[in-house]
């Protein structure tokens, strides 16, 4: 049985001692995995959970949906996620919103990266 098989009825030991109470300080509350309640937990989560060897129990759909939680958890901390992050758990929407950051802050073209997109 794989770790991402199992579900916990409460969260581990470890976790509440933490802080982590709650299925809504998880990003993936089913099992009581990968807590995001704190700026720490959240890097730790984001770190494990980019490992192709800790998304292997999952679906495509659910490391999306478990990746999303963990990106936003970073964004309310301040953390920053880079676009091979987001690649890396095959969201496009993180790579457009990354790219109208880098426009705002003059490093890119908006623009012409969305016509050379398109010309493709």
């Amino acid at each position: 049985m794989k770790a991402a098989d199992i579900e916990h009825e409460t969260p581990p030991k470890a976790h509440k001692e933490t802080g982590a109470t709650e299925k809504k300080d998880y990003a993936d509350p089913s099992r009581y995995k990968y807590p995001i309640h704190t700026a720490k937990n959240t890097r730790a989560a984001l770190s494990y959970f980019s490992k192709p060897k800790n998304r292997g129990g999952y679906s495509p759909e659910e490391v999306k949906r478990v990746a999303r939680k963990i990106i936003a958890a970073a964004k309310k901390f301040g953390i920053d996620v880079d676009e091979d992050t987001y690649k890396t758990f095959g969201l496009r929407k993180g790579i457009e919103e990354m790219g109208e950051r880098l426009a705002k802050a003059g490093r890119i073209d908006l623009k012409k990266c969305l016509e050379l997109r398109k010309a493709k």
